[in-house]
């Protein structure tokens, strides 16, 4: 059963929205690729969300994400990798220009964030 952190979805931005661009970098060397990188994110962010009722305040929340990061790493990219290998794109479809691609990685991280939230939210 899916257990859901009791605070606030709004108290756990407020925890983890200042550390986004450090996972994110963090997320990048260890996968050498910012795709992977903000799928391992977004997927840290996810189980963060659901196990956030274990983390015990007044703790390093940043080691505890980083650790949860480092595991989910070895399986959790691989696994999104051949998801994304699998899912066929329309003709046209998500095919952006070099410069919009390199424009709309400006905000990763908190893009990232936000759809996490929503996936949650859901």
């Amino acid at each position: 059963m899916l257990q859901v952190s009791s605070l606030p979805k709004q108290a756990f931005e407020d925890h983890i929205a200042p550390l986004l661009g450090e996972l994110l970098g963090y997320a990048r060397s260890l996968t050498r690729n910012s795709t992977d990188a903000d799928d391992l994110l977004q997927e840290t962010l996810l189980g963060a969300y659901r196990k956030f009722h274990l983390w015990q305040p007044g703790t390093n929340l940043t080691a505890w994400l980083v650790v949860m990061m480092r595991r989910i790493f070895p399986s959790g990219v691989a696994t999104l990798r051949a998801r994304a290998e699998t899912t066929p794109i329309e003709d046209g479809d998500g095919a952006a220009e070099p410069d919009q691609d390199l424009a709309m990685r400006s905000g990763t991280s908190h893009a990232a964030f936000a759809s996490c939230l929503k996936a949650i939210s859901r």
